[in-house]
């Protein structure tokens, strides 16, 4: 039910292109290098979700993900900051593109699945350091 929600709730977000779109990096006139950027950092988000899925089946008695220190990371893509959070039994991530006027970033979590999309504020807020 919760990933329904999650799920219908990132359709309606991802449906309104923010009015700053033009700018933006990755989108309609996302140039071939900022393509392969992309591209790349999802491949990064499935190979992070791969190595935590092979660590749980590595250890299913402990039921615990992995540190980030405990996994051998494939290079981050440039210029993409990875935020990692991780509570034993659950973790989450994203892979924001830093270069990106428009906030561009990949996120994931223990389900798997990945997800990428821009805020939809032109702003973020200003004490908020990126």
């Amino acid at each position: 039910m919760f990933r329904s929600v999650v799920c219908a709730a990132f359709t309606i977000l991802v449906s309104f292109t923010p009015a700053f779109a033009q700018e933006c990096l990755h989108g309609p006139t996302e140039s071939a290098l900022e393509r392969e950027r992309r591209e790349y950092a999802i491949r990064v988000a499935r190979q992070i979700n791969a190595l935590q899925a092979a660590w749980i089946g590595a250890n299913p008695r402990s039921g615990q993900y992995a540190r980030l220190s405990q996994l051998k990371l494939p290079d981050m893509p440039d210029d993409f900051g990875l935020m990692f959070h991780l509570d034993g039994r659950r973790y989450t991530f994203s892979l924001k593109d830093d270069r990106d006027p428009c906030y561009f970033a990949i996120f994931s979590d223990h389900d798997g699945l990945i997800y990428a999309a821009m805020p939809q504020q032109e702003q973020r807020a200003a004490d908020q350091p990126r």
